[in-house]
This record gives structure tokens, C-alpha cells and sequence, in this order.
């Protein structure tokens, strides 16, 4: 073999300054052994890594201390730790505050990201969810009385131990306490020597610590004849009954200490039920206070009673007109918006269910003096559709987009913003909502945040029972990448080039190519759109009216808008808003996701705090909906087919039907009957709520402070 043939073993475990670089070694050689490869590999990794670890300091790159994927399980570490103080809670600020503390010099970047964090984290359904604070503050102070009982009971056993069993002078127990004894000198004899005593019947078995020391030892074995002592002396007590009741077939005895049956009803007391308790820890109501804290709907007497401790805001709806009240149009009627609710507002174009509407949104989002007192405005989302046709010729855009323009009479009086989130493929549509305080921006989603259930969505996946061949190769794709996702994620590149591998027939490709035409249409694959956000006392729109959007096609964003705004975090009031519902919740399988969804968002509204409206002219429309709603107003019509949908929900018409739907005809523009079990309307003598169970009330709603833009159009 010709050349220098080099030895891996002798190389150098390591290299220094002065050790040669592998270049001169290499170019000193002209043959390598086959082991030598394997050193020639490492020494380049070697310096690779050593040349990306120079570059990363030399650009002031550092691994954080805890990484991103991590950060959500460290907060849920430190949050029994460090929110609490003893067994009060400290803020969601300042445990934020303390998190970003604990960090090394953190960014403006990182302080935000912890801050998110603890927001996304406060709410259910995350891997690492938060307890809630108040049931945090209930388990520690339960524990910490619990250590108290068990401090005082050992206390209690020592003084026994020192003053050693109790003795009894009842003669007629001689015999019992002659034979227990006998026991008692047995048991202490197998205590002396380290082992346990154990009873056929009984589940206690005192363990003797084994010790090396004499006066531990001594300790161990007063303790035992301390607690055995007290346990026999009770045995005695109960007479020869419970002796023979006690001894089984092999003669021993069944033996419980006397200290763990004994129940400290101190601390039941924290769980007594009261008409008129409340807790202070998470400011849950009882009783009647409680029924007056949720009441969707309050008497003005109500509000001026408990206007400071139970309804902290409240908005003017309008005034009773019910024969059962005397002087009921004197009577106001405030709007709890402190409290989650759900409203059905129906009726005939004209009879007032646009502006019911439009006063419900601004009680929720507008702060007023001449409404009552809003602390905390609501965010909403109002969805709209219309026919598109004639380049937009007899276009009517959303009415509740005039909450954006106050009356001169109420200057001030609107929304801060209002977001109209259109169709791509519509930029007509922008003109229609042109007007201050409005932005028009295309509604267009995330592709890197998307999501496998966001894209089966798009895609209509399960918009037919029947699921064509294709698609069915298309969900294992999806199935595949969401098995190798690790955050649910997925990358929309990977998937066109999974997809570009399948051989479809020229007839299924073409049907594969309009569904990615409509998942794409609505995707930002650029990463221009700016994000939404959902701010308290702003409202967005989502009209998606559109010749190339179908009422279906309509429903499918309309769900995918609701779960984006439902999870959002930029306010803690949410107000979802289906307005006109009857032109596209119609009888196909979009409308059906959307019902399920809303149905879903009503039975958790307390959880996310929502307030959902849905306003119709058709009640017919998911019937399921009426019986979910805390309040059902009902403006004029007079079909019988509408009544009859209404009465299978609804109780307080179960009455006579002709004078029902009589008051229902005869209802002016405006005025309404309004259905709402739970509305507090006064107190009785005792000081008991009256409430409007199992009747219809009579109301008049009130005029609006912002423009009304559904107003009639007469020729005179």
C-alpha cells in the first residue's frame, strides 16, 4: 500500500491551539485507513458546532431559559406556588408579573408572550388550564384545617400517653377487662419486639417505628398502650354484647381508634346552605340574591335596591305594558348586562325586531348616561348575509353597522370601531360600508395557523352523509399529517404536495380543484392581513354576501368566525349577533353545522361569557334554539304556523291560543311580548322576588341613542 497510512489511535482524543487542523492533516495524506473516516466525521461536526455556537454569541442569539413549548407547563407549575399568598389569590396581573420576575432580563417580546400565556391559560380546555382561584383558595384553606385537627389530635394523644390509660370501677366488667388485658400485654409484647398486630376484622394495624434508641423505643411503646388502651377501655364500656360481637372464630378483636371517628362539624360549616349566604372568595350568589344578581331582565325598584352589591351594570330596555301591573307603562325595565344571556327576537319585516336588536347591542357596548351604567363594554361579532346580484343593485348592508353613528341628540353615544369582514372575491361590497368609524378588510385565515378540523371545515368534508372516493383519500392525508403534528397544527405546503402525489382520475381532480379553490380563496398565504382583534365596545361584521358564496358556503365562516372569536381573549364580554338569520340558516348541511355550534356556545355560555342574539323574521328556523334562550321577544305576525313552532317551547302559551295570538296581532311597531322565567320584576311582602314565571309580559321598547337605518321609506 503506497503512502502514508495514519493510525486512528494515535489521533488525539482532543484538539487545542496548537494541535494541527484536520485540513493538514489530510493534506499530509495521501491514504486513510477505513477507521479513520469515522475521526475525520466527528472532527467536522466538531467544528461545526463549535463555529454555529461562535455565531450565535457573536449575534447575541441565547436559548431562552424556557423554551416556548414549555412555557405553558412552567406557568402551571408556579401557579399553586407563587399566585397565592397563604390561601389568597394575588391577581392574574400581578402572578404575571411575578412569572416575568423570575425571568432573566426579558424582552418586551417575552413579557408579552408570559402575559398571553396566563390569559389563554385562565380560560378551560387547554392541556395546562388553570384551576379557577376561588377553588384553589377552597382546597388550601381545607388542607390548612385539616393540619390544624391533626395538630390538636396529636396534642390530645400525647396528654393521654403521659397520663396514662383510664381506669373503670364498674364491677360488673371485671371479667371483660381481666381478659382484655390479657390482650393487651400480648399486643405490647409484639410491639416491644417490632412487629405489628393485626385484626381479623379490623382495617387498623398499628406499625411500631423500629428505633435504636432506648428512649424512642420507650416513647413508641407508651404511644401504643396510650391508643390501645383507649380502644380497649371503649370496647369495655360497650358490655358483653359487643364483646361476643367483636371476637371472631380464632378468638381476637376487632380494634378502631376512637380519634378518627370523631367528626369536627366546625368545619362543615363553610358548606351550610343559606338562602342568604355568600361567598366571598368567588362572589357566588344563593338564594334570592342570587335570582336577582342573573336576572336577564329588572324592575327599575330592582335596580335602585341592589344597584350597588348585586347588579354592578345595567342598561334601559324599555317600559311593561301588562294588564296584571297597575300603572305598568310607569314601570322600567333594565337589562342586566353584568350576566350571560341568550335572546330570540322574531317577528314580521317592520314590526320592530331590528331595533329590539339594535338596543340590545347598545346596552352591551356603549356607555351611557342615558342608559344606565355599563363598566365593563362587551365585544361583538354580528353575522349578515344578503342576496348579491346587478353588481350589488338593492343592497341592504347590515343594519347594526349604524351603531358606529350616534343621534345629534346623544353625542358620543357608539361603538368605538366597527370591522366589516367581507369575501375576497367581493370587493364591490367595500363601497356599501364606506363611512367613519368602519374599516372593510377581506376575511381571510391564517395558513400557518391552520388547523386539520379549520380545513375538513373549508373543504366541506362532511357537508354530504355520502363521502365521495377522493375525499376519502384526502382525510388520510389529513389523518396522517395531524398523527405527526405535534401542537394540532399542519402545514398547507406539505399537504399540496401530498396531494400533487395521488393519481385522481381527471373527474375527481376537477371536483378536488373546487374545493381547494374555495379553501384557498379564504386563506392568507402571503402573511399580509393583519390579525383580528375583538376589543371591548367594538363590533365586527361578517358579511359574506357574495354571488359566489352560497348561503351553505356562508354558515361554514360564519362557524369557523365563532370559534376564532369564542376562544379570543381581548375581552371578557362576548356578544355573538345573527342578524336576519332566516337568509341563510336555511335547510342545508352549513346551516346545520352552525345551529350545532350555536347550541354548543349557548349551554357554555357562562363559561366563556357570552350573550348570543339571534334575530329572524322566520321562527321556524332551528326551534331548538327558542327553548336554549333566557328571553324570547316576540313582535307582531300572524301566522299560525309561526305561532305553533313558538308554543312547543315556549310554557306561558300553552294557554288560550285565539287570545294569545290575538295580543300578538295586535302588537303596534315596537312593542313586544317578552317571555323570560327568570326576570325579577319586584318583591313581595315577605321581601321574596316576584318573578315573571309562566306569563307573557307586555313591553314597549325603548327609542334608540344611534342612528336607525332600517327606517321606512314612504312617499308622502
Amino acid at each position: 500500500m503506497h503512502g502514508t497510512i495514519l493510525n486512528y489511535r494515535r489521533f488525539p482524543r482532543g484538539f487545542s491551539e496548537s494541535t494541527p487542523q484536520p485540513e493538514n492533516y489530510l493534506r499530509s495524506t495521501t491514504t486513510l485507513h477505513y477507521h479513520n473516516n469515522h475521526w475525520r466525521l466527528a472532527l467536522q461536526r466538531q467544528m461545526t458546532l463549535k463555529a454555529k455556537t461562535q455565531g450565535q454569541k457573536a449575534t447575541g442569539m441565547e436559548k431562552p431559559k424556557i423554551p416556548d413549548d414549555k412555557l405553558a407547563k412552567h406557568v402551571h407549575e408556579l401557579y399553586p406556588k407563587r399566585a397565592f399568598v397563604g390561601s389568597k389569590f394575588v391577581g392574574w396581573t400581578a402572578f404575571a408579573d411575578i412569572l416575568i420576575g423570575m425571568e432573566v432580563n426579558p424582552n418586551e417580546n417575552r413579557q408579552r408572550k408570559i402575559r398571553c400565556k396566563v390569559e389563554q391559560l385562565r380560560k378551560p380546555g387547554h392541556k395546562f388550564s388553570l384551576r379557577e382561584p376561588a377553588d384553589v383558595e377552597k382546597t388550601m384553606t381545607a388542607e390548612l384545617n385539616r393540619t390544624k385537627e391533626t395538630i390538636c389530635r396529636n396534642q390530645k394523644a400525647a396528654v393521654q400517653a403521659k397520663e396514662g390509660p383510664k381506669k373503670t370501677n364498674d364491677a360488673g366488667q371485671s371479667i371483660s377487662s381481666i381478659l382484655l388485658g390479657h390482650r393487651l400485654s400480648e399486643m405490647k409484647k409484639q410491639a416491644a419486639q417490632g412487629g405489628n398486630w393485626r385484626s381479623n376484622k379490623s382495617a387498623v394495624s398499628p406499625t411500631m417505628p423500629q428505633s435504636g434508641s432506648a428512649n424512642s423505643q420507650g416513647a413508641s411503646n407508651t404511644d401504643v398502650e396510650s391508643r390501645t388502651s383507649s380502644a380497649l377501655q371503649d370496647y369495655v364500656t360497650s358490655g358483653s354484647d359487643s364483646e361476643s360481637d367483636s371476637d371472631d372464630e380464632s378468638g381476637t378483636v376487632s380494634i378502631q381508634e376512637s380519634d378518627d371517628e370523631e367528626p369536627d362539624f366546625s368545619l362543615m360549616d363553610e358548606l351550610m346552605p343559606s338562602s342568604n349566604q355568600t361567598s366571598d372568595s368567588d362572589s357566588k350568589l344563593q338564594g334570592p340574591r342570587r335570582d336577582i344578581g342573573h336576572g336577564p331582565l329588572l324592575s327599575q325598584s330592582i335596580v335602585v335596591e341592589h344597584a350597588r352589591d348585586l347588579i354592578p351594570q345595567y342598561a334601559f330596555l324599555g317600559c311593561l305594558q301588562d294588564e296584571t301591573f297597575a300603572e305598568s307603562a310607569a314601570v322600567k325595565v333594565f337589562h342586566n348586562t353584568n350576566v350571560p344571556f341568550s335572546t330570540f327576537v322574531c317577528g314580521v319585516q317592520g314590526s320592530g325586531k331590528s331595533h329590539t336588536t339594535a338596543a340590545l347591542l347598545e346596552n352591551a357596548l356603549i356607555p351611557s348616561k342615558h342608559l344606565g351604567r355599563l363598566r365593563a363594554p362587551a365585544s361583538a361579532l354580528v353575522f349578515s348575509y344578503s342576496d348579491w346580484a346587478d353588481g350589488g343593485v338593492g343592497f341592504e348592508i347590515s343594519e347594526a353597522t349604524y351603531l358606529a353613528e350616534a343621534l345629534p341628540a346623544y353625542p358620543g353615544a357608539h361603538v368605538k370601531r366597527v370591522t366589516v369582514l367581507v369575501s375576497p372575491s367581493n370587493p364591490g361590497i367595500k363601497n356599501c360600508y364606506m363611512g367613519a368609524n368602519i374599516r372593510v378588510i377581506p376575511f381571510k385565515l391564517d395558513a400557518k395557523a391552520l388547523n386539520i378540523s379549520t380545513l375538513l371545515t373549508l373543504m366541506a368534508v362532511n357537508e354530504t352523509s355520502n363521502t365521495p372516493l377522493y375525499m376519502a383519500r384526502v382525510e388520510a392525508i389529513l389523518r396522517s399529517i395531524a398523527t405527526n403534528s405535534q401542537d394540532g397544527s399542519m402545514d398547507y405546503k406539505l399537504f399540496k404536495t401530498l396531494l400533487a402525489r395521488e393519481k385522481f382520475d381527471p373527474t375527481q381532480r376537477t371536483m378536488l380543484d373546487m374545493r381547494l379553490n374555495l379553501l384557498e380563496s379564504f386563506l392568507d398565504l402571503t402573511g399580509q392581513v393583519p390579525d383580528l382583534e375583538y376589543l371591548p365596545g367594538e363590533m365586527t361584521i361578517m358579511d359574506f354576501s357574495d354571488p359566489f358564496v352560497t348561503p351553505n358556503t356562508a354558515c361554514i365562516l360564519f362557524k369557523l368566525g365563532l370559534d376564532r372569536f369564542v376562544n379570543s381573549s381581548q375581552s371578557t364580554a362576548k356578544v355573538v349577533v345573527l342578524d336576519e338569520a332566516h337568509k341563510y340558516m336555511l335547510d342545508s348541511p352549513g346551516a346545520e353545522l352552525l345551529s350545532n355550534r350555536l347550541k354548543t356556545a349557548i349551554r357554555l355560555q357562562r363559561h366563556w361569557g357570552g350573550r348570543v342574539i339571534i334575530s329572524t323574521q322566520e321562527p321556524t328556523i332551528s326551534t331548538d334554539l327558542i327553548a336554549l334562550c333566557s328571553l324570547t321577544v316576540i313582535h307582531r305576525f300572524t301566522s299560525p304556523t309561526w305561532y305553533a313552532a313558538l308554543r312547543q317551547h315556549i310554557s306561558a302559551m300553552g294557554g288560550d291560543d285565539r287570545a294569545i295570538m290575538r295580543r300578538i296581532e295586535e302588537l303596534e311597531t315596537g312593542g313586544a311580548l317578552v317571555f323570560s322565567p327568570s326576570a325579577v320584576l319586584g318583591k313581595d311582602d315577605e321581601g321574596a322576588p316576584v318573578k315573571a314565571t309562566g306569563r307573557l309580559m307586555g313591553l314597549r321598547i325603548r327609542k334608540r341613542i344611534t342612528k336607525d337605518g332600517g327606517e321606512s321609506i314612504m312617499a308622502v
